[in-house]
């Protein structure tokens, strides 16, 4: 299932996505092509930075000769010998890594992913992704860079469909009680898995009916689980330290580890793409949590998103890499990277992430996102031999990056491809709607709704791109009704229906009609905790406005951005809305850039209809 962070949301909250699809048809991955992948390319990384010039970049020519001399160590006779790799040594503690990243430009990750490399090449699968997924939460790269995190992320999600990971992913559904004999029996014959490990912290969290990221009365239960599994926590400490330690923090470190879980976890797309507002609360929740390494990482990617460092970055890394490699070594560093003596050298460049057009905004975070998908596609079909069924996913997901960055004909010719290889005709009629509503095409919009409605007759997939190509069109009612559908579609998620009622009451006032009485029914269906629900309150005038939009903006940057989008599209139909409000609402919803979103396209297609 989910690789590297995504593990938080999956094996910790029993929610996320996979950040690669594998299927059934994949065949397992061995730890051993995991560290012979990684290794090629610390190698690789090696030779790249061994033709900066010496004088000028002292730390990063005395890494390269420290490396160099551990790559002699692993491929000596008989070799490779991974286990002669000390991270900590080599890299984490070592003074000359700190020093060679001060030489870098600080755009230029380079050195992140020689680390999450030397890791995997140690064999420590888990941790070298959560470092990678760290690094893809930046700024996209040059693709040279980036082929090297695809490819090492896509055998790592290989990997992990080999026992234990496959076996547990099996009887992950099953209740807490019947995982016990299986799940021990994995972390018996598997003693040196974290991937064991965590699932058995997961079970016993389950069977005492609390979350193992605990605040509160949870803490003290979570607390006898990680006494009880002594040698699962020492096994998380060794292979993922950054999972053991959200596990176990306390107190304020608790509250800084569920932000740290939330931020890290995977979207709906399976990706994560961080601000640089981002980055910087991810600085000081790692700096609560006592993990001045991935505060240094996080601030690292934060400069990369900005793309300079600035005098307060600089004073960051004084209070915070003394701890790392002692003061005398620090404080040296730091005073040169102050008085501007590093040169500042680019191995590989950062892109600017898309921002759209003015009538078609996009917000920075949300572009990155959605070029990175299509970026990740582009490379695993121009580097791999990807199966039938990956083949159809990576081709899909193809589709939707294109689309979303309103590159009209390079969507046209994946979903060409993606006809060729995939019998879905649902998916292939969806995704035909989703071009004509891109492109305004009425027409086309209207015969693909015709066409969806023969092949999904109740809307059970199609009721969101139904109703808005009906929006498109100005055909109201057409979209309450098919909104509406959503909603009766007993079998999709209650988040969903409540969406779905959302935008049925929205179509319909457009059309004069009320539609309360659904509302009402979506409210009983949904915990009050939820955010729709408070949507939905809003949308009834039983939230004030102010009150509405501070709550969007809770959360992490991605989701304030979208749940502002969301609260101004409710606001757009509460009570006593003029025409002349309701227009202003939606194109604040709009301009928030939110390009993917329901009420986003919602908008998007009425204030083109209306001639806003």
């Amino acid at each position: 299932m989910a690789a590297g962070l995504a593990w938080i949301a999956l094996m910790l909250m029993g929610a996320g996505c996979a950040t690669m699809s594998v299927d059934s048809e994949v065949q397992a991955a061995t730890l051993q092509d995991v560290q012979a992948q990684a290794w090629g390319e610390v190698k690789d990384l090696s030779a790249t930075l061994s033709r900066l010039d010496a004088d000028s970049h002292p730390g990063v020519n005395a890494l390269v000769e420290e490396l160099n001399r551990v790559i002699a160590e692993v491929e000596d006779l008989g070799g490779p010998h991974y286990d002669r790799i000390d991270v900590e040594a080599l890299l984490t503690k070592n003074p000359v890594y700190w020093q060679a990243m001060t030489e870098l430009d600080p755009a230029d990750p380079t050195l992140l992913v020689l680390e999450a490399m030397v890791v995997a090449a140690n064999g420590k699968a888990e941790g070298a992704s959560d470092l990678l997924e760290l690094v893809r939460a930046g700024p996209l790269t040059e693709e040279q860079l980036d082929l090297k995190l695809v490819l090492q992320r896509r055998t790592i999600a290989k990997w992990r469909w080999s026992p234990p990971g496959v076996d547990l992913a099996v009887v992950e559904s099953l209740p807490a009680e019947k995982r016990w004999e299986p799940v021990k029996r994995a972390q018996q014959t598997y003693p040196d898995s974290a991937t064991a490990a965590a699932a058995v912290l997961r079970m016993r969290a389950d069977l005492a009916g609390v979350e193992l990221l605990a605040e509160g009365e949870d803490q003290r239960m979570r607390d006898k689980i990680l006494e009880a599994e002594p040698a699962a926590m020492d096994v998380l400490w060794r292979k993922q330290p950054l999972q053991a330690a959200l596990i176990s923090a306390t107190g304020e470190a608790s509250d800084a580890a569920q932000r740290v879980a939330k931020m890290l976890a995977p979207d709906g797309l399976g990706l994560v793409n961080l601000s640089e507002e981002d980055f910087e609360r991810l600085v000081a929740d790692f700096v609560r949590m006592d993990l001045p390494e991935w505060a240094l990482r996080a601030s690292r990617l934060q400069m990369a998103q900005r793309g300079q460092a600035t005098p307060a970055d600089i004073e960051i890394w004084r209070q915070l890499l003394p701890t790392v490699i002692g003061e005398e070594a620090a404080t040296e560093l730091i005073t040169a990277w102050e008085n501007g003596d590093v040169p500042a050298t680019q191995v590989y460049a950062t892109l600017p992430e898309p921002t759209g057009t003015a009538e078609r905004p996009m917000d920075p975070v949300v572009g990155g996102l959605y070029e990175r998908l299509l970026r990740d596609s582009a490379l695993i079909l121009d580097h791999t031999l990807p199966t039938e069924s990956e083949h159809e996913a990576v081709l899909h997901n193809q589709v939707v990056g294109a689309r979303a960055l309103g590159r009209e004909d390079e969507a046209e010719r994946a979903l060409a491809e993606l006809a060729m290889v995939s019998d879905d005709q649902v998916m292939l009629t969806r995704q035909r709607l989703h071009l004509a509503t891109l492109r305004s095409d009425v027409a086309g919009a209207q015969q693909a709704v015709a066409d969806i409605r023969k092949l999904d007759r109740r809307l059970l997939q199609s009721s969101f791109e139904v109703g808005n190509a009906e929006i498109l069109a100005g055909n109201w009612l057409a979209a309450a009704d098919a909104f509406e559908r959503g909603f009766k579609n007993q079998n999709a998620d209650f988040v969903r229906r409540g969406f779905a009622a959302l935008h049925a009451y929205g179509a319909a006032q457009l059309a004069g009609q009320d539609r309360t009485a659904l509302v009402e029914e979506a409210l009983a269906i949904l915990p009050e905790e939820e955010w729709i629900h408070s949507l939905l309150l809003g949308i009834l005038g039983r939230v004030e406005r102010e009150q509405l939009l501070s709550m969007a903006d809770e959360g992490r940057t991605y989701l304030v951005t979208g749940q502002r989008c969301e609260a101004f599209f409710a606001l757009a139909f509460a009570p006593g809305r003029t025409t002349r409000e309701r227009r202003t609402d939606l194109a604040a919803c709009l301009e928030t850039g939110m390009v993917g979103y329901i009420e986003y396209e919602f908008a998007r297609h009425y204030l083109n209809h209306s001639g806003v």
